[in-house]
């Protein structure tokens, strides 16, 4: 039972210098207790992201124990042994426990299982008010065995016509492979997940030392998404993204042989979905990690994902982004408008929808253009959109429907009509973001009379921004992403 003991070590993960790795030990609880005892072991076996790691069936190894007791919540030690000699040839581990030190030797440096990670529990006895106590650590200390880095792969999953209609998107994917071509690992380009996840299989020679002999450390994956949906085509030579869901991604059958497995993406892999808004959900990125083999983390923003030229150099940014529709060809909405569309349009988002009305005239107020090599902080775009021309919204009508008094009905009276007739192809919510205009003309040598009507439509999306900033050395500055800020992405559990 833990419930009288309670300790951490601090940092999570180690790397080996020189041979030798540091840590820290703290007690949360309890303040006073005797008979202390603790062991450190060298484990094969531990739970991460809720699954069992098995490197192999040994038990696991006593490499070290301190004895003390605790007064006014400081260890003091009284004794030490160390079960392994002090070989100066073997890694050693130093945990400061309160200023008390236990240097223990690492077994095993050469067993080809550890990978690049010796992984270190510990367990602690003592006495706490006169009752035994014990506690065991939940994870463990992960020590990097090694000075080779693991390799950083980043795939730019689409191109300029993944989303035509959206200028503000168009140079994405051409941003993104400028700003990855010399942070990355591989060469390739694989935009499917399928393909992905055979790359990341592939076990010929040289491969295998693309990534030093060690799994893949960080898997960036530049794609489209939403705070709920992740775009990326699923099979190799698919011409169009997927739309998966966090369910859909999960039945979804890659046709590969499986997914990567531990000497390929391990618990210590990071996946990063450079997509937008993505680490706003959470069961997709438990999606996604399940999919490569489920021992990874998966990171995601919580915001936009984008990539700017400024001053010349491409970076990488997150930003806010409001996107709404008008029907017509319009132009921007007063600000008043713009806050009572958005505030309507966002609530219940995850982030947005505790916006108060003082921080909606905040972004209503941006007024900066729109342009793709300004490096302005805030901007807003304005641009027509035609309906989409694979829907052709026409209907065969019979005259009473499309006329009165022997004249054509007013096109008010077409767009009531048109909006029930084409429901089945258009719904009528995506029907009511546009501004028809219609044309009817009879059929010929049709008896009775049949009508064609025929539309087409326009709307005017408009879009505003705001990249993340702070404020360094009195300036306003863009905020650099960084997966491990949980206030900036999101990750798996």
């Amino acid at each position: 039972m833990a419930g009288g003991i309670n300790a951490y070590t601090s940092p999570g993960v180690l790397q080996l210098v020189n041979k030798s790795a540091k840590a820290k030990m703290q007690f949360t609880k309890p303040r006073d207790a005797s008979n202390i005892l603790i062991e450190f072991f060298e484990t094969d076996s531990w739970i991460s992201n809720g699954k069992t790691i098995t490197e192999s069936n040994s038990p696991r190894k006593l490499i070290g124990t301190i004895g003390g007791l605790i007064q006014r919540g400081v260890f003091n030690q009284t004794s030490q042994v160390l079960p392994f000699p002090n070989d100066p040839v073997k890694a050693l581990l130093t945990v400061d426990i309160d200023g008390e030190l236990i240097t223990m030797p690492m077994p095993n440096v050469d067993n080809e299982k550890e990978l690049d990670f010796f992984e270190v529990t510990f367990r602690i006895t003592g006495l706490v008010k006169g009752i035994s106590e014990v506690y065991e650590s939940p994870t463990p200390l992960f020590v990097r065995r090694t000075a080779t880095p693991r390799a950083e792969l980043a795939f730019i999953a689409g191109d300029r016509n993944d989303f035509p209609d959206d200028p503000s998107t168009i140079q994405y994917f051409a941003l993104a492979a400028e700003f990855w071509s010399n942070l990355r690992d591989n060469k390739s380009n694989e935009r499917s997940l399928a393909g992905i996840i055979n790359f990341l299989r592939e076990e010929d020679e040289k491969m295998v030392r693309a990534r030093n002999g060690l799994p893949w450390g960080r898997i960036n994956i530049v794609s489209h998404g939403n705070d709920s949906t992740w775009f990326i085509r699923s099979h190799v030579g698919d011409a169009d993204d997927a739309v998966f869901t966090a369910e859909s991604l999960k039945q979804e059958d890659l046709g590969v042989l499986g997914p990567p497995r531990r000497k390929e993406v391990d618990e210590h892999t990071e996946i990063i979905i450079r997509g937008c808004e993505i680490g706003n959900d959470v069961q997709l990125l438990n999606a996604i990690r399940d999919k490569f083999g489920g021992l990874a983390t998966v990171f995601a923003p919580k915001f936009e994902n984008t990539y700017r030229r400024e001053s010349g150099v491409v970076r990488d940014r997150l930003h806010q982004d409001w996107v709404f529709s008008l029907p017509g060809a319009r132009d921007f909405p007063d600000q008043g408008q713009i806050v009572s569309i958005l505030k309507q349009k966002y609530a219940g988002h995850p982030i947005y929808g505790a916006f108060k009305d003082a921080d909606w005239q905040a972004v209503a107020a941006i007024t900066a253009p729109f342009g793709g090599g300004v490096p302005a902080f805030r901007q807003r775009l304005r641009f027509r959109r035609p309906s989409d021309p694979s829907d052709t919204v026409s209907a065969e009508c019979d005259q009473d429907e499309v006329m009165t008094g022997g004249k054509i009905k007013s096109q008010a009276d077409l767009t009531t009509l048109m909006r029930k007739r084409v429901e089945d192809l258009i719904p009528p919510k995506e029907f009511d973001r546009f501004s028809w205009t219609w044309t009817v003309r009879q059929q010929k040598g049709s008896k009775p009379p049949v009508f064609i009507v025929a539309g087409s439509g326009v709307r005017t999306s408009c879009e505003i921004y705001r990249v993340l900033t702070k404020q360094e050395n009195g300036q306003t500055v863009p905020v650099t992403p960084n997966h491990l800020d949980p206030g900036q992405f999101g990750r798996s559990t």
